[in-house]
């Protein structure tokens, strides 16, 4: 049985379960359960989505139920991914379970966003949890596939935040960049103010150079109206 959460407020009675329970969180790459009772954790386990299928998310949570001394007695769920929560409908109907998707408008917090609908589940619950936990004023930072930053202000109110990439989205766009760059650029080692200021002057054919430059050199390219531009990461070959 599934229920959805509705209704602008504080959630209903009927929308917590006492007891033991299984959380799920389903983002834009995993699926992540965890058997809970109570304020504890007692297990918990990770699906990746992009490989994973909907029977493989149905034997990871018979799996967490299977390991708890007392039964589930349901599963709670906040999910951004359409097709996943109708897969956690058919899982949690093969376990016998009542399901609780919870909606944004949900969540027992208060928000200062012009178009609070906007706002995903899992940040608002993350904000909520944390100002229960830790109190008021709070920074969430939730470190994802996307790394989420919002903020609770002192009177409670979820005031939101930004979205950025994830740390691996970062590495690998990175990663790319610096293939790009390095692949297209000719790299001149430590003569590279030296050949700057001759593709500048046009005594060297106009070209992408990379190579390595003092603090000093960069500032004297830069004020004689050279381009030139760190790279953010630096090697044997290029800083």
């Amino acid at each position: 049985m599934v229920s959805q959460a509705h209704g602008l407020g504080k959630p209903s009675p009927q929308a917590y379960h006492r007891g033991v329970i299984i959380a799920v969180d389903i983002g834009n790459s995993a699926a992540k359960a965890a058997l809970v009772s109570g304020s504890s954790v007692l297990e918990s386990g990770r699906l990746d989505t992009s490989v994973g299928s909907g029977a493989d998310l149905a034997d990871g949570l018979r799996v967490l139920a299977g390991g708890a001394e007392t039964a589930p007695t349901a599963i709670l769920a906040v999910s951004v991914v359409d097709r996943w929560t109708e897969r956690l409908e058919r899982a949690a109907d093969d376990l016998g379970l009542t399901l609780t998707v919870i909606a944004a408008s949900h969540v027992p917090i208060s928000t200062a966003l012009v178009r609070p609908d906007q706002t995903g589940p899992d940040r608002l619950v993350a904000a909520w949890a944390a100002a229960v936990i830790h109190g008021t004023p709070v920074i969430v930072v939730d470190l994802g596939t996307a790394t989420t930053v919002d903020a609770v202000d002192s009177d409670g109110f979820f005031l939101g935040g930004a979205i950025l990439p994830g740390l691996g989205l970062a590495a690998d766009a990175l990663a790319e960049l610096r293939r790009r760059i390095e692949a297209t650029s000719d790299n001149v080692g430590r003569d590279f103010a030296v050949e700057a200021r001759r593709i500048h002057e046009g005594t060297s054919p106009e070209r992408s150079i990379i190579g390595e430059a003092t603090p000093s050199e960069a500032r004297s390219l830069a004020e004689d109206g050279i381009p030139v531009a760190r790279l953010p990461w630096s090697s044997a070959k290029a800083n």
